[in-house]
């Protein structure tokens, strides 16, 4: 019953913050996270490549910043079809959808978790810390998808990046390392502007958030934005 609560709570939110950023949020009405704050400070953005979209919660502040092209990306069926749905309330956007799990490589049959609460469905396994700061959170299913890389995906839709005026944002469960570096550092180039999730002690992997980091430097940002929580997005600029 508490649950049901919670997901009605949440899905009302959204739908308030939906509106008043559909009209461009008069008086200031809505109130931004930090993440969102920032990335309204260095819009506007050509293109937006969403990996890990979930249900596509972002589409609103997209459309405030005044993004022209988003590409979502997100394995889960029944997430994308209420990506697609929100789109039609979006039409002056271009929308590309990529239902399809995101790895380094193509071809490969990969073990996925699935979760009772979304935002937290992973090819690595959860950790008990990470479980037991939710006891609603838990693994509901192990799916098994396809992969399939980044380039491969968008080469089979004939997406071109035409600016270096894009964002990439990478929320994959613990995957931004994977995925980030299978990515040519041309094609990097393109984004001057990076959101990545960075995980830390939630899924066991053989990589660590300061790896991560560690990465993103290394392809040329900066940090505009830290984490601020232990668990968090942080926001890097091309250099």
């Amino acid at each position: 019953m508490l649950y049901n609560y919670l997901v009605l709570k949440y899905r009302l939110k959204t739908l308030i913050r939906d509106f008043f950023l559909y009209i461009n949020n008069p008086f200031n009405i809505f109130n931004f996270s930090p993440q969102h704050k920032k990335l309204i400070d260095l819009g506007p953005f050509d293109t937006v490549l969403h990996i890990g979209a979930e249900i596509g919660q972002e589409l609103s502040l997209y459309k405030f910043i005044g993004v022209k092209r988003i590409i979502w990306v997100e394995p889960i069926s029944r997430s994308m079809k209420k990506i697609k749905f929100r789109a039609l309330f979006y039409p002056q956007i271009e929308h590309v959808f990529i239902n399809q799990l995101i790895s380094n490589k193509s071809g490969e049959i990969i073990e996925f978790y699935e979760f009772t609460r979304a935002g937290a469905s992973s090819i690595f396994k959860p950790t008990p810390e990470f479980l037991e700061t939710d006891r609603k959170r838990y693994v509901s299913k192990i799916k098994t998808y396809k992969s399939i890389t980044v380039m491969d995906a968008l080469t089979s839709r004939n997406v071109v990046f035409k600016s270096l005026n894009n964002l990439l944002v990478i929320d994959a469960q613990c995957s931004e390392f994977m995925i980030l570096s299978s990515l040519p550092i041309d094609f990097i180039n393109k984004f001057r502007i990076l959101m990545c999730e960075i995980s830390v002690d939630q899924y066991f992997s053989d990589h660590s958030a300061n790896d991560l980091i560690n990465l993103i430097y290394q392809l040329g940002y900066k940090v505009v934005l830290s984490p601020i929580r232990k668990s968090d997005d942080g926001i890097y600029a091309r250099i």
